[in-house]
């Protein structure tokens, strides 16, 4: 067992291209209403979304993102100033404009851009919503989670088939949890349900239904949520994973700085899957989780192995 003083940072970060589709990465969050799907898409499989707003000029702000988005135009606790791009500058930087949570002023923001799309690296807090405009319209792009980085972020697609040049650009975003005094020690958790094998491997596999809820356990009897498996809507099943109190996901990193391997891992089946043990890192359906709930949506079929890799808050050893 290994514990940890400090919690990580609860950062999804995905490296490269991404593919957006399933289990390659979380989905852009989707307006609650008034939003509009458009392109480019960016780097990291966000589809950005043009939204209403009072600027007759295609400006918005945080807070009709947070409005249109979470339906709380205070969702976001820090936001940059609106900072104009001109002749191949930006006319200011991206930090913190509010007073409401000295934590905003921590994000150290830097972007790169070659007038027409936007690379962003925000340390250690990430971007909650990125707002591009160029002419008269604004992409806005929107990470539920944060992340810490993206690029080919633009503005909408005109008439010519590409994006305006950029005139100005916004950030927003929370604070994440640096946290404190805490342990936690890593545990393996598997949707409840029948085992691969009689002997052995505890892991489990789920029968599907449409509206079921199972247990998730942790080291095989901690009780750490639920997992939840939706109707089918166009061939497609949502799975919810909800942690208890006193459980998150746990965020290991990669060999490349502020990328975390994925911790959630799901396998569909068409029949009982075979008895033997499974490699849940060849799961094909898999993504970073970083809050609670998650979600990851994946092809409708008989049976799911859900495998989770999450953390557990145990007492702290007595530092004497």
């Amino acid at each position: 067992m290994k514990t940890f003083k400090h919690a990580k940072i609860a950062m999804m970060v995905i490296a490269g291209a991404i593919m957006l589709g399933f289990g390659h990465g979380l989905l852009a969050a989707v307006p609650m209403s008034g939003g509009t799907a458009s392109e480019p898409i960016s780097q990291g499989g966000i589809t950005p979304y043009v939204i209403s707003g009072d600027n007759q000029g295609g400006n918005r702000t945080c807070d009709e993102v947070g409005k249109a988005y979470f339906n709380n135009a205070l969702y976001y606790q820090c936001r940059s100033n609106k900072v104009n791009y001109t002749d191949g500058n930006f006319e200011g930087t991206f930090s913190d404009i509010t007073t409401s949570n000295p934590d905003c002023d921590r994000n150290n923001i830097s972007v790169t851009t070659d007038g027409t799309y936007v690379s962003f690296i925000a340390n250690p807090d990430g971007i909650g919503a990125a707002i591009v405009k160029g002419s008269n319209e604004a992409n806005t792009y929107v990470y539920d989670p944060q992340r810490i980085s993206d690029s080919g972020l633009a503005s909408p697609v005109n008439a010519s088939g590409h994006p305006s040049g950029l005139s100005n650009l916004t950030f927003c975003w929370n604070p994440v949890n640096q946290g404190g005094d805490e342990c936690f020690t890593d545990e393996t958790a598997w949707a409840a349900g029948t085992r691969y094998v009689s002997k052995g491997n505890w892991a489990t596999y789920t029968e599907y239904a449409a509206g079921k809820s199972v247990t998730l356990y942790a080291g095989q009897t901690y009780v750490a949520g639920t997992v939840s498996f939706s109707a089918p809507a166009n061939g497609v099943v949502t799975i919810t994973i909800t942690l208890n109190d006193g459980f998150r996901f746990a965020l290991n990193p990669t060999e490349v700085d502020g990328v975390y391997k994925n911790n959630v891992k799901v396998q569909d089946y068409a029949t009982i899957p075979p008895a033997v043990n499974p490699a849940p890192g060849l799961f094909y359906w898999h993504q970073v989780a970083t809050a609670s709930p998650t979600t990851i949506e994946v092809p409708l079929n008989k049976f799911y192995g859900v495998h989770v890799d999450i953390e557990r808050k145990i007492p702290c050893p007595d530092p004497k």
